[in-house]
């Protein structure tokens, strides 16, 4: 997962892409992936890479995240899958 997250670096937030290597990707379906990747405000959009065939390949965008309400703690992630987004492009209309 890279993104532009709010909180890195700590000391100029928001200046330069961080990268949360070694996350996993925990559950998918047709369109979505749902992923542990750290993520905060700012890093909607970022592409979720994965290793493929001895290349890193983008298979996700991060969307969003849900987290618990009494304690604030994230519990998980949402990314759409690269197919989903190639779908829709193609669908519309030039």
């Amino acid at each position: 997962m890279v993104g532009y997250s709010g909180d890195f670096p700590a000391d100029n937030p928001g200046q330069t892409a961080s990268a949360h290597k070694g996350c996993s990707i925990v559950a998918e379906d047709l369109s979505l992936v749902l992923h542990l990747c750290d993520t905060t405000g700012g890093a909607s959009g970022g592409p979720i890479l994965a290793m493929v065939d001895d290349q890193y390949r983008i298979v996700a965008l991060h969307a969003s995240g849900a987290s618990r309400r009494d304690t604030g703690e994230g519990i998980v992630n949402f990314a759409v899958k690269i197919p989903r987004i190639v779908r829709q492009l193609q669908t519309e209309a030039p």
